[in-house]
């Protein structure tokens, strides 16, 4: 998913559900994170000052440490939410029990004109920036906590035509 789309679903979702919603998708927009791990998340494990956070017995059964990318202001909306949430234990507890969740974002999805997206879309969204930002494959791996690389490549990576001409533009040009 393009920027120009990401804002676009960003939008839409402030528009129609919310802070905690929003907050939701930048996030995994911004950690490339699995929604069960987001949902497990709990306020000590954010690290506000660092810019990451901790998840606790992933997928993998391993903790680790994410780096939240800045540009989408998931950080900032963390620390709006934090209030709002801090009974919960964490700042989306309570949307790993909306029933509708998946409806939410396909009502999104469908008022910005894509065709088929989902949550996991989101992880995938963020692992392709980071490779097309020049991350390595190996460190693109070790992000994700994906065991093959050529299946984290093949199935998480999806870089356009358009993509490739400007980055290949972009090289030329050192």
């Amino acid at each position: 998913m393009n920027t120009d789309k990401q804002t676009n679903v960003i939008t839409k979702c402030e528009e129609l559900y919310g802070l905690q919603f929003v907050a939701f998708v930048r996030f995994l927009l911004s950690t490339g994170t699995r929604t069960s791990e987001a949902f497990k998340l709990v306020w000590d494990d954010v690290d506000f000052e660092d810019g990451t956070v901790l998840f606790r017995k992933t997928k993998s059964h391993e903790d680790r440490f994410v780096p939240v990318l800045p540009q989408l202001r998931s950080l900032d909306d963390l620390r709006r939410l934090q209030v709002q949430t801090l009974q919960d234990g964490g700042p989306f507890r309570k949307l790993a029990t909306d029933r509708r969740l998946h409806d939410k974002l396909k009502r999104v999805i469908n008022a910005t004109g894509i065709d088929h997206f989902t949550f996991h879309d989101l992880r995938r969204t963020c692992l392709t920036q980071l490779a097309l930002g020049g991350l390595a494959p190996a460190v693109l791996q070790c992000h994700a906590r994906r065991k093959n690389v050529d299946t984290m490549m093949t199935y998480y990576v999806a870089v356009t035509d358009q993509d490739v001409k400007r980055l290949v533009l972009k090289a030329a040009s050192v």
